[in-house]
């Protein structure tokens, strides 16, 4: 009994491929074609004053629409996928294909323009359609624009960027160094990956939209040959097979036109919008990243100014130290007579130890102060006072007997040239004195 069952189930079991997606895609579209014929028939047989009877008018209305709307569709498919595309076609092949009917088709299409262009007949115009037109032309000439942009900007960008050729007048190797870091991260990493990202965000895009636009390129000039072949046949009453078919593939083409640049307009800007968008967002980013290769470069370059100016401050102090010394350096010049006579009473009274000279004017602002000049000749009795003050020197001024402030006293040195010109007679004794310390 079970082997008679299963037998009469794969019988009764209908003969299609429903595991394949192609079943469910394809057979339920061929249904539906078959459904007006099948609801037309149930709504003959049944009565009208049967309940599901207006339910199956309705049914049947639904479906015979339905079957419209996709052999409309089918019919714009097969007028689309026939003209959109170009043929590419050798010398050879186009003479080929040249016949007495062609070349009759052609000839009336082009008499029938100039008779256009000369105003003998007027021409169809479809305001609506030559404003898409017209802006699809903009929109095409302004895509090719921006991608040959691009292309360019690609090309002469990047192979223009050579920072290392740069002249920027730089002093200093840690100044070279920091542009030559720059440059390397420029080179290595930056432009390296703006030029990827701008072909895949930016050029990638552009190059699929040119060749969507082939296509309602090509149905708008094929549109212009309909149009007049459409004209021709628009004043005979009665119309041919083929002239039937020429107006048949007229009015799908201008149909399919009108309802769809609208929308191919629409995300074509779209697409445009954004490519824009994001061109300017890597623009932004490559800002981004250049302000913080800057900023830690900045950084370093800050460390090594700071150090470059604390020992540009240290080689100064020591300029003014060795400038100070140097002012205090005793100049030779020469003795006064009177100078003489206390140089050599105070010489031949202490000795040539004990001899100092002023280096600026000592002003008397205590007891037993001397109020000296700058370059006077002194003898250097102790070098503290009673109090045991070292900043106060007791010395003797050639009779006069004081004390003056130690740093403005400094050892006098007679030049070998005086010593020389004093032992031969001719006694030039020179005197040294020195600037004031710079305070």
């Amino acid at each position: 009994a079970l082997v008679l069952e299963s037998e009469a189930a794969l019988v009764c079991r209908p003969e299609v491929n429903a595991t394949s997606l192609s079943f469910f895609l394809v057979m339920p579209v061929q249904r539906v074609a078959r459904y007006p014929l099948l609801l037309q028939t149930l709504q003959k047989l049944t009565p009208e004053a049967h309940p599901a009877s207006g339910l199956l008018r309705q049914a049947a209305h639904a479906s015979v629409a339905l079957n419209c709307r996709i052999n409309e569709y089918k019919r714009l498919r097969e007028v689309a996928d026939k003209y959109k595309n170009p043929e590419q076609l050798s010398i050879k092949e186009k003479i080929n294909r040249l016949s007495t009917h062609s070349i009759a088709k052609k000839t009336a299409r082009i008499s029938l323009q100039l008779k256009h262009e000369a105003g003998i007949r007027p021409k169809l115009v479809d305001e609506d359609f030559e404003a898409l037109e017209g802006f699809f032309c903009a929109l095409e000439q302004g895509v090719l624009q921006l991608l040959d942009n691009v292309q360019l900007f690609l090309l002469q960008r990047f192979l223009a960027c050579r920072t290392e050729e740069f002249d920027l007048e730089l002093e200093g190797e840690r100044e070279a160094a920091s542009v030559q870091e720059v440059g390397t991260a420029l080179r290595q990493w930056l432009l390296p990956t703006l030029e990827d990202r701008t072909r895949t965000l930016v050029l990638g895009p552009l190059l699929v939209l040119r060749d969507l636009l082939r296509g309602p390129r090509n149905l708008i000039r094929k549109r212009l040959d309909k149009l007049l072949d459409y004209e021709q046949i628009c004043e005979k009453a009665s119309l041919s097979y083929e002239e039937q078919a020429v107006a048949s593939t007229y009015r799908p083409s201008i149909a399919l036109l009108l309802q769809e640049l609208p929308r191919f307009h629409s995300l074509a800007l779209q697409v445009l919008w954004t490519v824009v968008g994001a061109f300017s967002c890597l623009h932004r980013d490559l800002a981004a990243d250049m302000e913080q290769l800057l900023l830690s470069s900045a950084q370093q370059v800050w460390r090594w100014a700071e150090s470059a100016v604390l020992d540009a401050a240290r080689r100064l102090d020591t300029l003014c130290l060795s400038v100070q010394d140097s002012l205090k350096a005793p100049v030779a010049q020469p003795l006064s007579p009177s100078s003489r006579r206390r140089l050599k009473q105070l010489t031949d009274k202490h000795g040539s130890g004990r001899i100092y000279q002023l280096t600026g004017t000592a002003v008397a602002s205590r007891d037993l102060d001397l109020s000296l000049s700058r370059g006077e000749l002194v003898a250097v009795l102790s070098e503290a006072d009673t109090r045991g003050d070292g900043r106060r020197w007791l010395v003797d001024a050639g009779g006069r007997r004081g004390y003056a402030p130690s740093s403005k006293l400094t050892p006098y040195h007679q030049p070998a040239e005086a010593e020389a010109s004093g032992a031969s007679g001719l006694t030039q004794d020179l005197w040294q004195p020195a600037q004031e310390p710079v305070e």
